[in-house]
């Protein structure tokens, strides 16, 4: 149950990612042809799946099912994000979803894709490790 529980965590920061580029993109709505809304629904639905999921595996389950998808974050997030601003404007982010942020006026600078891809493979590894342990 561990890894469908850090499933949920994945496809809530994907959407995350997604919702972030949206609205650091400055186009909000004009950026696609589509509502906008359709991804923040999903990312609250996700959300109340996630409550529940963990409501009822309880909180050892629940704990472990979030370190392991914590390291998981900037892959699924940042990668989600640069590959939809790439969508959004053409060619700001040219390696896309392996791209890494020039213009972040963030104080925690977002790791490159090297270090995103090592820490996904830790949160794969830690998820493994809670799921047949």
């Amino acid at each position: 149950m561990i890894v469908l529980l850090v499933l949920i965590l994945v496809a809530n920061y994907t959407m995350l990612g997604f919702v972030e580029a949206l609205v650091w993109s400055k186009e909000g709505s004009e950026a696609f042809t589509w509502n906008e809304h359709i991804p923040l629904a999903i990312q609250r639905i996700l959300l109340g799946v996630l409550v529940i999921g963990c409501a009822w595996q309880g909180f050892e389950i629940s704990c472990q099912a979030l370190l392991s998808s914590l390291p998981m974050w900037f892959f699924f997030h940042d990668g989600t994000m640069y590959l939809v601003r790439n969508d959004i404007s053409d060619a700001i982010y040219d390696k896309r979803w392996f791209d890494e942020s020039t213009t972040s006026s963030a104080t925690l600078k977002t790791m490159s894709a090297s270090w995103r891809i090592i820490l996904f493979s830790v949160g794969v590894c830690l998820a493994l490790y809670f799921q047949f342990i």
